[in-house]
Parts: C-alpha cells; sequence; structure tokens
C-alpha cells in the first residue's frame, strides 16, 4: 500500500488521477467536484442494493444452523443466503470499477477510517 498523506501524491479514488493540494479547510480526497458527484451517487446506489442484506447479516449471524429450534436454523440459513449474495453483489460492483479503469478503494478508506470520518457513524 502506497502512503498518500502528501496530497501532491494523493490519487482519486474515482478516477486515479492526482489529487491537488488543498487549498484551505479539510484535505482533498477527489481531484474535481464531478469525481466527488459521480463517486457519491455510485456509492449511494450500490449501498441501496446491499444495505438490507447486510442488516439481515448482522442481527443473524450468530444463528446455528445446528440448533433444535427450527426459527434458529430458518435465521442460520438466511443469514448464510445473504451473505453467499453481498458477496456476488460486491464481486459485481469490483468487477465493474476494474473494468471502468477505477483505483482501489484501500487508500481512500484507510484514511476516512483514521479520521474516524466514514460517514456519520460515531465512535464509541
Amino acid at each position: 500500500m502506497t502512503d498518500q498523506t502528501d496530497n501532491a501524491t494523493k490519487l482519486c479514488p474515482n478516477c486515479g488521477k492526482p489529487v491537488g493540494e488543498r487549498t484551505r479547510g479539510m484535505r482533498k480526497s477527489f481531484c474535481s467536484s464531478s469525481c466527488r458527484l459521480e463517486f457519491r451517487n455510485r456509492s449511494n446506489s450500490e449501498g441501496k442494493v446491499v444495505i438490507s442484506l447486510l442488516k439481515v447479516w448482522m442481527e443473524t449471524r450468530h444463528a446455528s444452523p445446528k440448533s433444535e429450534d427450527p426459527e434458529e436454523q430458518r435465521r442460520a440459513r438466511v443469514c448464510k443466503e445473504a451473505r453467499r449474495e453481498v458477496t456476488k453483489i460486491v464481486r459485481t460492483f469490483r468487477d465493474r470499477d476494474e473494468e471502468a479503469g477505477r483505483p482501489s478503494l484501500v487508500d481512500y478508506v484507510e484514511e476516512l477510517l483514521a479520521e474516524g470520518m466514514y460517514d456519520d457513524r460515531t465512535r464509541k
């Protein structure tokens, strides 16, 4: 992984072009407002596809398929199927990104996590 603490070498997570230096305020993450908008729109549309599956997986991830309780077995089955479906969908999203020449999101997400700014969640 590359160290992108210097904005001159930082790459746009949407197109892969270098991000210019910040002029004032927070560091820039995108090379242009159009890239930022395209990235956000794609993230929103992709997120809508997987959010229900992720919530169900999170809710049922400790369910045991070996339980005597039929409801617990059902929850375990749904959990397994939801996770499998999320994996397929996200793999498709990543394949599309690669086909479009978009860079990996590892550096972008690492920066957001380090700054505690990943979306609107609060750390506890």
